[in-house]
């Protein structure tokens, strides 16, 4: 698939299916913005990336998803970036286990770690991007989830 021309937002691009995809959309020759929490692994993926894919066109954005204020501020710094979003993989998420085995954990802001996360940081960055998606049509907003946040109360098996 060839996306030259293309800029691409990963969030969550440090680690599995984000990681994965950001691989790809890069190969594809898009201009990826790598989204992660932690500034030393982001630097280490676009370096692996940069090595394995040939592509220059890879920026790092750090920010962490469970405050608000932060993905208000990755808004900002992606339309510092770039005037253009062609995708945004909403891909950033928190699993279901606790960290610490302390059962429920908060957000900065005092929401449910993983609906602040998995759900509210995903629909505020959208909003936010959203302008800038719409000037870029055809433009894709992609949301990713897994079977982990779903649970079922249904006692029977397939």
């Amino acid at each position: 698939m060839n996306l030259a021309g293309k800029t691409a937002l990963v969030t969550g691009a440090t680690d599995g299916v984000g990681r994965l995809v950001a691989h790809e959309l890069a190969r594809g020759g898009a201009r990826v913005l790598l989204h992660g929490r932690d500034a030393q692994k982001l630097a280490a993926v676009r370096d692996e990336i940069r090595a394995a894919c040939g592509n220059d066109q890879l920026e790092t954005l750090r920010a962490d998803l469970a405050a608000l204020g932060e993905v208000r501020a990755l808004a900002a710094d992606v339309i510092d970036a770039t005037d253009q979003l062609d995708i945004l993989i909403n891909n950033a998420g928190v699993g279901s286990k606790s960290a610490h085995g302390a059962g429920r954990e908060t957000s900065r802001d005092g929401h449910e770690l993983r609906f602040a996360v998995n759900y509210l940081a995903h629909f505020l960055l959208t909003e936010l991007l959203l302008p800038t998606i719409q000037r870029s049509a055809p433009a894709r907003i992609v949301n990713v989830s897994s079977a982990g946040s779903i649970r079922s109360t249904s006692t029977t098996s397939c």
